[in-house]
């Protein structure tokens, strides 16, 4: 395997993992509840999901696309995420092969289009605590990027 292929390797399942938590962000931030506390949860049951239960894609596919507990659909839109954050990082990492500071500006900027979307979807809102910090993140990222290859003029 050479070492391309396993960068697009690592970015889908770096990509997978982000498009799970875009999901957890885009239903969370408009509902006012905290991105890291409680623990992943059924929206219909409120029952805790299994970390087994939490595996992107893989678990949705297994569970045939239901909760464990209450047995309500699952939504298409949450693997779907994960899908297109874990193609949108590996395609990052093909575009800006070692380089780090790129791909870790575009990934914040990919995650942050898979939530916003994902929410816009949902509730049909942009949320700005998740549109601001995108704003300054990632210009920042460029800018350091342009001082690194000396691209940054006055």
């Amino acid at each position: 395997m050479t070492a391309e292929s396993l960068e697009v390797i690592c970015g889908a399942l770096i990509g997978l993992a982000f498009g799970s938590f875009a999901n957890v962000v885009a239903y969370r931030v408009p509902e006012g509840i905290s991105v890291v506390s409680p623990r992943s949860f059924c929206p219909s049951c409120g029952k805790e999901i299994r970390s087994t239960d939490n595996v992107p894609v893989l678990s949705w596919l297994i569970l045939r696309g239901r909760c464990r507990s209450c047995h309500v659909k699952i939504p298409a839109s949450y693997p779907l995420a994960e899908v297109a954050c874990g193609a949108l990082f590996s395609g990052l990492a093909i575009e800006f092969h070692r380089e780090p500071i790129e791909i870790a500006a575009f990934w914040v900027l990919a995650f942050a289009l898979v939530a916003i979307s994902v929410a816009d979807f949902r509730k049909m809102i942009v949320p700005n605590r998740i549109l601001f910090p995108t704003m300054a993140v990632f210009p920042a990222c460029l800018l350091a990027q342009s001082i690194k290859w000396g691209t940054f003029s006055n």
